[in-house]
C-alpha cells in the first residue's frame, strides 16, 4: 500500500489521462502538509505542461482535458488522495514562469513520457 496523500493527474471523472499514463506527481513524505504536496506536485505538472508543448503529440491538443488556460497561467485539475476512500478535488495554477523554469529537462522528460506511452499502448 502507498503511502497518502498521493498525486495524480486525471480528468474530472478520476480517470488517469492516457497521455500520462499512471504519472504519480508528488507523494507525500514525513511531516509533509497536503499544502507541501501540492507544491511538489506544481513542479512535476509544469515539466508535464511542457512536454505537451513539444512536437512529440503533434496530434494531441496544446492542453489535453482537465487544463485550462487563464490568462496567462495554466490551471490543472488534481485529485488528492488524503486516504484509500477519500479523493478530494483541487484546481492548482501553474504560473508561465515556473512552466518556464522546466526548459531545460523538457528532452529528458518527453523521452520518458514517450516510453511509458509505448509501454501502456505497445506502440
Amino acid at each position: 500500500m502507498s503511502a497518502y496523500p498521493i498525486i495524480t493527474s486525471t480528468d474530472n471523472n478520476g480517470r488517469f489521462y492516457a497521455r500520462f499514463p499512471k504519472i504519480e506527481l508528488a507523494s507525500v513524505e514525513d511531516g509533509m502538509s497536503t499544502e507541501a504536496l501540492i507544491e511538489k506536485a506544481k513542479m512535476k505538472i509544469a515539466e508535464l505542461v511542457r512536454i505537451g508543448k513539444t512536437d512529440d503529440f503533434p496530434d494531441r491538443a496544446r492542453y489535453p482535458k482537465g487544463f485550462e488556460k487563464y490568462k496567462n497561467d495554466t490551471v490543472i485539475w488534481i485529485w488528492v488522495d488524503e486516504d484509500e476512500e477519500k479523493k478530494v478535488r483541487k484546481n492548482i495554477t501553474i504560473p508561465r514562469s515556473l512552466d518556464r523554469l522546466v526548459k531545460a529537462t523538457q528532452l529528458n522528460l518527453s523521452a520518458f513520457v514517450t516510453d511509458k506511452l509505448k509501454e501502456r499502448f505497445r506502440v
